[in-house]
């Protein structure tokens, strides 16, 4: 596997991480200041638990919050690859 590859895969896996684990675990920490201690079981554990048993049956807001830092970054990346690609025609005009 070539270095762009293994580079695009552990960014990848670090966004992966990022949205499984630290975003849940930020809205828990401001949750419990701003709205009061989870009602749920066993704490931040009982959180992740409840949100992770709620992606595996597809429920569209605890996949986006999953899933969303990989999601934002494709999306910039697919856009700056649009903005990027040249049409033919599309340069300055001359006059």
């Amino acid at each position: 596997m070539s270095l762009p590859w293994k580079q695009c895969l552990l960014n990848s896996l670090a966004l992966l991480v990022t949205g499984a684990v630290f975003i849940p675990a930020g809205a828990y920490l401001v949750g419990r200041f701003v709205i009061g201690p989870y009602e749920g079981d066993h704490g931040l554990a009982g959180y992740l638990e409840t949100i992770y048993w709620s992606a595996w049956h597809g429920e569209q807001l605890a996949l986006m919050l999953i899933l969303g830092p990989l999601l934002i970054a494709a999306t910039w990346l697919i856009g700056l690859r649009i903005s990027r690609y040249k049409r033919p025609g599309a340069g300055p005009e001359t006059p």
